[in-house]
């Protein structure tokens, strides 16, 4: 392999775009991956023993990407000498960098991305922000996330590395807004990806939920009665603001006699339920046969015994 990137040649057509010479202009060098120049968000506190050693493991994939089917055979195409095509080394990439990215700002406790805050919300990390922690590389110069972001995104939720639930909020007028979706990961796939053990990820998930309810029982008696002023100011604006509102735009639709608009078609869900399955059995596997678990073929010949298709794409 090159040591460095070759120019292109004066006759050849130098395309539009940053990443221009770079093979397929997106800026990736398979003996360079992006991921070892990458390091985690500061934070406060150093991070836990465990978590640095997932956002170690998760490295492994790149150069061992048979080591987790769900998530490297995705493509369905087939070689010409028989068997399926795996994910380019470009795509892996970004893959390790989303995962790195979304661990390094995943509350252990709840399994959700984001921030969990004294006074019982949560703030949960937008698309974007995830995009800019991955590298200039993943961002428009708009801010918004690049196309290998949401590729990246789509192929580890196809592998059952998390789901997504929407959210909304209603403002005073009573219009409904949408906020940051939650995220929330499978950490059987976090387990069968690094092969850390699943009694470490619980123990750092009790630790993360004792630091955070400690936190808010200190909040609670520096601010008393805060959190009952917000259920109370949130119940009068259910049953007064907001209903009044909604009755207002019933006799608006009534008097129009105008359907009401037809929501934007939802996007296509991903079918995630037999990657889930298996990432599973692999955790129970590890758990119960820890010393032959150390020996990656034993543990998937024992889950293709189970799963005849695994390394197959879904």
């Amino acid at each position: 392999m090159l040591e460095s990137i070759q120019p292109l040649s004066d006759n050849s057509k130098l395309l539009p775009g940053p990443f221009s010479g770079t093979g397929n202009r997106c800026g990736h060098q398979p003996d360079r991956p992006a991921f070892l120049k990458w390091t985690a968000p500061k934070t406060k506190r150093e991070y836990p023993r465990v978590v640095k050693l997932v956002l170690e493991k998760l490295r492994d994939y790149y150069y061992q990407p048979k080591s987790m089917p769900t998530l490297c055979y995705l493509n369905t195409s087939k070689k010409k000498y028989g068997g399926y095509r795996q994910n380019r080394s470009e795509i892996r990439e970004a893959e390790v960098l989303l995962l790195s990215a979304v661990y390094s700002r995943l509350d252990w406790a709840s399994g959700r991305v984001g921030t969990p805050r004294f006074n019982g919300e949560f703030d949960a990390v937008s698309h974007k922000d995830l995009a800019a922690i991955m590298g200039d590389k993943f961002v428009r110069n708009d801010g918004r996330p690049r196309t290998r972001y949401y590729d990246a995104w789509e192929n580890c939720a196809r592998a059952g590395a998390w789901e997504v639930y929407k959210r909304f909020e209603t403002n005073e007028d009573g219009d409904i807004r949408a906020k940051n979706a939650i995220k929330k990961v499978n950490f059987d796939f976090i387990v069968a990806l690094t092969g850390i053990s699943y009694e470490a990820i619980s123990e750092l998930r009790r630790y993360a939920s004792g630091r955070i309810k400690t936190a808010r029982q200190k909040y609670t008696l520096a601010h008393p009665g805060k959190k009952d002023q917000e259920n109370a100011k949130e119940k009068l604006f259910k049953a007064f603001v907001f209903k009044d509102r909604q009755r207002e735009l019933r006799k608006q639709a009534k008097k129009s006699q105008t359907p009401k608009p037809m929501p934007a078609e939802k996007k296509k869900k991903l079918d995630s339920s037999l990657a889930r399955e298996i990432n599973a059995y692999m955790v129970q596997l590890i758990k119960d046969n820890a010393d032959k678990a150390a020996d990656r073929k034993w543990l998937e010949a024992e889950v293709k015994r189970r799963y005849p298709d695994y390394g197959k794409p879904q």
